[in-house]
């Protein structure tokens, strides 16, 4: 199964590599799995401006009872709207109902 997941990761990073690097999520398969690890980690992640200068977006996976992510859930919106950075007013939301649909 682990095998299956960092092959998918790779074709993923593979198919991506311009825009990972355009966005600043990764310039390299090492620093890619890292940010990964980090998005586990931390239950959210939050862009700003990645698809227009305006935009704040906020994603969470969603962990399943074998603690694998078949998902995520996202919410996005006007920077000084959502408060940012670093938008913390809509982290817990967003975190809050990827772990109410699976777990």
């Amino acid at each position: 199964m682990a095998r299956s997941l960092t092959h998918r990761l790779r074709n993923i990073f593979a198919r991506n590599g311009n825009e990972n690097v355009e966005t600043g999520l990764s310039t390299n398969w090492t620093e890619f799995r890292e940010k990964l690890a980090q998005v586990r980690e931390d239950g959210h992640a939050i862009s700003y401006a990645e698809f227009n200068a305006s935009i704040v977006g906020i994603g969470a996976p969603i962990f399943n009872s074998e603690d694998a992510i078949p998902g995520s859930v996202a919410n996005g919106g006007l920077g000084q709207v959502i408060n940012q950075p670093p938008a913390t007013s809509q982290i817990w939301p967003v975190t809050k109902l990827a772990s109410d649909d699976e777990r």
